[in-house]
Formats: structure tokens, C-alpha cells, sequence
């Protein structure tokens, strides 16, 4: 998984391993809307906490350049 980038790319770049954020969450919410999966007055943001997570889990294991 690590080959192919799955585990620690996009924001787990920077933020660790499953974090998750504000905007990456809206922009899949605005897909699923658009793909008449839910409804737009659906309050996704409801359905989630950022609080546990972002906090470089797994970022000290991570080999320096």
C-alpha cells in the first residue's frame, strides 16, 4: 500500500494517516449531490468530527529525505 501511495498521500502527507478535512468532505458531498445521491439541504456536516483525527498519526515512523 505505501508502493502505490494509498496510505500516505494527499493530506496524510502532511496531516497523517486517515485524517480527514473540512474540504475534502464538502467536495464529496457536492459529488454525491450532483450525482442525485442526496439532497442538497441534506446537513452532511452533521454526520462527522474532525475532532480525533490530524494529529501526524504515523508521521514519526515516516523515513526523512
Amino acid at each position: 500500500m505505501r508502493e502505490r501511495g494509498i496510505v500516505d498521500s494527499g493530506d496524510a502527507k502532511i496531516a497523517g494517516i486517515g485524517v480527514m478535512t473540512d474540504a475534502r468532505m464538502k467536495s464529496f458531498f457536492d459529488k454525491m449531490t450532483q450525482a442525485g445521491v442526496v439532497t442538497s439541504s441534506l446537513e452532511y456536516q452533521q454526520g462527522y468530527t474532525l475532532k480525533f483525527i490530524g494529529k501526524k498519526v504515523g508521521m514519526e515512523a515516516k523515513p526523512t529525505p
